[in-house]
């Protein structure tokens, strides 16, 4: 918190801007819906309510120009997350789901173009880069599998936690079509 501080001042006098990646855990207390920019963040984890008092401290320093970047699960064809599952699949591993519960993505390609297009535009305030839909946790994870080639046959499900853990944007309108991203769509580039 200390260095993020730092940079928000240093920033603030020589008249900068931030763009701090925030995540959807900033809501993880509450799975009843998606959450829209304009939601108040609620969290009941250690890492969601640091995010918040990041997201509070950059705020109340920058004000306009501050840019919170909310993010869902990010998804790249190197990245971690899809090692990871790679990983587990060549081994033979359970790959766990959650069949009672909506999520949604965004790929590493979309973020870059969203960010870049923010920077452009000085566009400011808070954007949950994500899809523009939800999606079901186990369908995301089954049609991703298929699609790579493995069998589904190691998918465990998780019956405990339902809902949502998912974020939705008013402020797609600010993006070009050609920025849309489904959910689907990140299942396709990471399998094409």
């Amino acid at each position: 918190m200390i260095l993020h501080t730092k940079i928000t001042e240093y920033l603030k006098k020589r008249e900068g801007r931030l763009y701090f990646c925030s995540t959807v855990n900033v809501f993880d207390n509450d799975l009843s819906k998606p959450f829209e920019e304009d939601d108040l963040p609620n969290s009941s984890t250690d890492y969601g309510q640091y995010k918040i008092e990041c997201e509070k401290r950059i705020i109340e320093i920058l004000h306009d120009q501050a840019c919170i970047l909310r993010l869902p699960q990010v998804w790249g064809k190197d990245s971690p997350r899809m090692k990871q599952l790679l990983k587990s699949l060549n081994n033979n591993e359970k790959i766990v789901v959650y069949p009672k519960l909506f999520f949604n993505t965004i790929t590493d390609i979309a973020v870059a173009k969203k960010v870049s297009y923010i920077m452009k535009h000085k566009l400011g305030g808070i954007f949950h880069l994500t899809a523009d839909d939800v999606i079901n946790h186990k369908d995301f994870y089954n049609e991703l599998i298929l699609g790579l080639g493995f069998n589904n046959e190691r998918i465990e499900e998780n019956l405990e936690e339902e809902g949502y853990f998912a974020l939705l944007s008013k402020r797609n309108s600010e993006f070009p079509e050609k920025l849309a991203l489904q959910n689907r769509s990140v299942i396709n580039y990471l399998i094409d």
